[in-house]
């Protein structure tokens, strides 16, 4: 995949850092199968490159990260459509895979909404910087799907099971604020300042041992890659989840901006 062929990311390499832009900033930089694998790609294209020492995904514009998937993509192709739902779903494993498992720090630029499947990338990274104008965590109970690749696994990891529970119950985001100070990000600066000071960070790390980081990514990763089955349970619990009458009517009453009528379901 040569970068000129790129359609929905933008993927650069400048003093030892790759960036790699979410570049649908009027889907809010919703993913969709083409961003997942052109964002597979260029992590793992960094990862390989010698030059390459940090690599960051920021999105797009400065409204938001990434809102998560493309609704349109869903309610068209993804949830009337198991088989391609499973296809969907590994794809989107080894977009954490190669996050994860990539030798070098992964830093997340947040910027505006990071918000469901974007929450959960940058759960994955290594590092984040927000700006001041981020909202931060998983809204996928609105829709009838639930937040179980990173969400349900990393989240409580990072700020405690009570606030995480809270914001995955209420889908009630988190201001950048409120996430510096559980520890949900490691920085919030004005929007402004944000790929300058993702520069400074990634200069820091620069300096130091690229062998010793590379140890210490995969050491600190031990117990989070042991979780890795559980990624597989979820892409089997997922598709069962969206093929039901209430996540087709949580994403029907997204797409149609009205308040989804839960009760004309039987829960289960």
């Amino acid at each position: 995949m040569a970068e000129e062929k790129f359609e929905d990311i933008l993927y650069e390499k400048a003093d030892g850092i790759a960036w790699i832009t979410i570049n649908r900033p009027e889907k809010y930089n919703g993913f969709r199968t083409k961003t997942i694998e052109e964002m597979t790609f260029a992590v793992k294209d960094a990862d390989k490159d010698p030059k390459i020492r940090v690599i960051v995904i920021t999105g797009a514009g400065n409204k938001a990260f990434c809102s998560g998937a493309d609704v349109d993509e869903f309610a068209k192709e993804i949830f009337p459509n198991p088989p391609k739902a499973r296809i969907y779903l590994e794809k989107f494993i080894g977009l954490r895979d190669a996050i994860t498992g990539a030798g070098k720090p992964v830093i997340a630029a947040v910027n505006g909404y990071c918000i469901a499947g974007g929450h959960e990338i940058h759960l994955w990274c290594d590092i984040t910087i927000a700006s001041e104008n981020a909202k931060i965590g998983q809204g996928g109970v609105r829709v009838g799907s639930a937040p179980i690749f990173g969400g349900s696994q990393l989240f409580a990891k990072n700020v405690g099971e009570k606030r995480a529970r809270y914001q995955m119950y209420t889908a009630e985001p988190y201001t950048a604020k409120e996430a510096e100070q559980m520890g949900l990000v490691n920085k919030v600066v004005p929007l402004e300042k944000l790929r300058e000071t993702v520069v400074e960070v990634a200069r820091k790390i620069i300096a130091n041992s690229p062998q010793s980081i590379r140890f210490v990514k995969a050491w600190t990763n031990f117990t989070s890659q042991l979780e890795r089955v559980t990624y597989e349970l979820a892409k089997e619990t997922l598709i069962h989840v969206w093929y039901t009458d209430e996540a087709r009517e949580g994403v029907k009453a997204f797409l149609e901006k009205r308040k989804p009528e839960w009760d004309k379901y039987k829960l289960v």
